[in-house]
This record gives structure tokens, C-alpha cells and sequence, in this order.
């Protein structure tokens, strides 16, 4: 909980990494505050790199999933990358896809496939290259170099400079073209400029309220279709949704906070314990949050094909869904708690305030549009890996007392 743009950043990366990475594979785990791939070493397993900064400047021959405040590719991974971070940038080589979720993605090096990144800022310098396709959505997006395949990108503000290999897509409020196009072009923006220098080989499809013109020094081989924007009146049930919306979480904030009173009538000590335990280990937590959230669902469907397992399924779904509600409350509380300083003294009150704090902030991040859901589910990990290991801790100080 050191880095809040941190949980950000990772909740993105999460969902882009977990169809392509399971922990079924022989994969080597590091994880510190600072981890480091050297310069002289040459690695051939899958990669897990988990700390505050993390570089790779060797050779890594397998995938490299990496989550940290930032995040540099100074070396090379020969296949994939994905990962999590505050600032993530890539000056040497990725020999295949990368999928990453970063306040700031950098490019100055060569990935030799796609790139899929959420962010707020990328930039793709002018000595880097992407050579298959580049999918992002962020706040500004910046294209010196080259990209051999499609762009397709969602964004605010988006600069166009260098080279398209094939298909143009951009829906933004403002977009700048100047490097040259060899596919289709489709805009969809308020303001579109298209600079000298310009050449769109195929069609250019915009969608904005201004004709755009195409200055000399640019050219468009294809047709130039304007499509004008539907004004569309706001629907009458629009409202009416949105306040069902902010009754549904006041709602679901309630109810976590009784739950987490309850939690703390019960056993003050356990709460702290809970706490402590996400606090002390964060990346453990987040990694057996991640495992726990592929294996039980993947452990149930396989219960439910045969009909002797399927009451156990069930209850193993029931007890995972409770896992999940208690992981937002747990959350909760550890980041109130830590803020107002509840687990200094083992009183009830400072308690109670942390953990109306720390749900009122998880509840405001949830409504952040774009991101929401992404930081539920990153609190879901970090919640659901803190319980286990807490009742694991708790099942050792009962053996060592002589109680089990």
C-alpha cells in the first residue's frame, strides 16, 4: 500500500497478463526493493520480478512479468513482457508482445511484436519500433517512431509522427498527422490536423463537427469521407440510472462497513493481525491473491463435472465470493487504518474511523471512469492473498500454543 499510482498501475496489468500467464510453468520468482536482471546474466525460465524498481539489463529467454514503482528493459526478454508500474520504459529489446499498465510508458528500444498499454502518458521515441500492432488508451499519446502494423488508440490528445505500417484508428478529442499512413485512416476526434508531409495511402474516414482540409505537402490516394457526429439528447432515464448507480454503492459501502465492525467486535487483535499481515507482505499477498483467483474457479469447474463434486463446488464458490466481499473490507480497514494510525494502540475507536476512511477512499477510486474496475479487482488480490496467509499465521501461533 506504499504507492497508490502503484495499485493503479498493476490493477491494468493484471487483467491484460492473467490469459496469458499461469503459473503452471517452472517460473523463477525475485522480488526486493530494488531487483535486477545483471548485464551478465542469461536467464531461460519464465520471469516473475516483484520489488520498488525492477531492471532487467541481461538476457531473459522466457516471458518476464514484472510489477513495480517503475520498470526498465534496458536489456533483453525474448518473448513477452508484461507488467505493472508507475513508469515503465523500454530502451532494449522485447522480442515479442508487450502488455503493460503505467502512468508513463516509454518505448526507445525494439518489441518485436504487438504492444497493449493503459496509461496516462506513452511515447514512442523516434529510435523506437513496434513490429506488429499497438493498442492503447491514455490521457496523451506521442508516435515518433515506427509501427510495421495497425494503430488503434483511445485517447485525449494523440501526435502521429512517425510511420504506420497498416491501419490507422484514433478516437480522441485532438489528433495531429504527420508521418505517412499505408492503410486506412479513421479519425474520430473535435480537432483533426493533418501537417505537411503527410501521405494516407488508403481511405480517410473522420468523424468531427469541422471539415478538416489537406494542406499541400500532404495526400490522401484513397477517398476522404466526413461523417458528422449524431447529436443525440440526453435520455430521460439517464439520471434516474445514474442515481440507482450511487445507491448501489452507498449500499455495498454500508454493508462492508457493519461487516467490518463486526470483524472488529469480534477480535481487535485479529483485524490488526489481518492488517499487519498486508502491510508487512504486500507482494506475497498480491501473489497468492493472483493464484487463488486462476485456481479456484478452474478447481471448481472441474468439481462440478462430476456429480460427487458438485456439493463441494458449490461451497468452495460460496466460501470464494465471501473471500472476495471480506478482501474490500480488509483492504479497507489496513489503508484507513495505517492512515489515522489505528494499529499503534488496540482500541476500538481509531479502528472503526480507519476503516470508514479507508472504504470511503477504495468506494471514490472505484468511480474513477476507466479505472474503476480495475482497482476493485486489484484490491480483490491483495485482500483475498492477506486472509490466507493471516489464517496461516494464526494456525501456527494455535499449534505453537499447544491448541491444535
Amino acid at each position: 500500500m506504499r504507492s497508490l499510482k502503484f495499485l493503479l498501475a498493476t490493477g491494468l496489468l493484471l487483467v491484460l497478463t492473467v490469459p496469458g500467464w499461469l503459473p503452471a510453468n517452472a517460473t523463477l520468482v525475485r522480488a526486493g526493493e530494488e531487483v535486477t536482471v545483471a548485464e551478465e546474466e542469461t536467464l531461460t525460465e519464465d520471469l516473475a520480478l516483484f520489488g520498488e524498481s525492477v531492471c532487467v539489463c541481461g538476457y531473459v529467454e522466457s516471458d518476464v512479468i514484472a510489477f513495480g514503482r517503475s520498470i526498465e528493459v534496458p536489456g533483453i526478454v525474448n518473448q513477452d513482457l508484461m507488467g505493472g508500474a508507475e513508469t515503465v520504459e523500454i530502451t532494449g529489446q522485447v522480442g515479442d508482445d508487450v502488455r503493460v499498465g503505467a502512468r508513463y510508458l516509454q518505448v526507445r528500444g525494439l518489441v518485436g511484436d504487438d504492444l497493449i498499454g493503459f496509461c496516462q502518458e506513452f511515447t514512442l521515441d523516434e529510435n523506437g519500433r513496434i513490429g506488429g500492432e499497438v493498442q492503447t488508451w491514455c490521457q496523451k499519446a506521442v508516435l515518433y517512431g515506427d509501427v510495421d502494423g495497425n494503430v488503434r488508440m483511445g485517447c485525449n490528445s494523440a501526435e502521429i509522427h512517425g510511420h504506420v505500417g497498416g491501419d490507422l484508428s484514433v478516437n480522441a478529442c485532438c489528433i495531429e498527422l504527420t508521418g505517412p499512413v499505408d492503410g486506412d485512416a479513421e479519425l474520430k476526434a473535435e480537432t483533426i490536423t493533418i501537417l505537411p508531409g503527410c501521405l494516407i495511402t488508403g481511405n480517410l474516414k473522420y468523424t468531427s463537427t469541422k471539415g478538416i482540409d489537406v494542406p499541400e505537402g500532404a495526400q490522401v490516394l484513397g477517398e476522404i469521407n466526413w461523417v458528422k457526429p449524431e447529436v443525440k439528447a440526453e435520455a430521460p432515464r439517464r439520471k434516474g440510472l445514474q442515481a440507482l448507480r450511487m445507491f448501489l454503492h452507498l449500499t455495498m459501502m454500508v454493508g462492508q462497513i457493519v461487516i467490518g465492525l463486526i470483524m472488529i467486535g469480534l477480535s481487535r487483535k485479529h483485524v490488526a493481525l489481518m492488517a499487519n499481515t498486508l502491510t508487512g507482505h504486500p507482494w506475497k499477498s498480491l501473489v497468492l491473491g493472483f493464484v487463488i483467483w486462476i485456481c479456484v474457479p478452474i478447481a471448481s469447474l472441474i468439481l462440478m463435472v462430476t456429480i460427487i463434486g458438485l456439493p463441494l463446488a458449490i461451497l468452495v464458490i460460496f466460501l470464494y465470493l465471501i473471500a472476495w466481499y471480506l478482501s474490500a473490507v480488509l483492504v479497507g480497514l489496513t489503508l484507513g487504518g495505517k492512515i489515522v494510525g489505528a494499529f499503534k494502540k488496540d482500541r476500538a475507536g481509531p479502528m472503526v474511523g480507519g476503516l470508514i476512511l479507508g472504504l470511503v477512499v477504495l468506494r471514490a477510486l472505484s468511480l474513477i471512469p476507466g479505472l474503476g474496475l480495475f482497482i476493485q479487482f486489484l484490491v480483490i488480490l491483495f485482500g483475498m492473498g492477506a486472509l490466507i496467509l493471516s489464517r496461516k499465521t494464526l494456525r501456527d501461533q494455535a499449534v505453537e500454543k499447544g491448541l491444535i
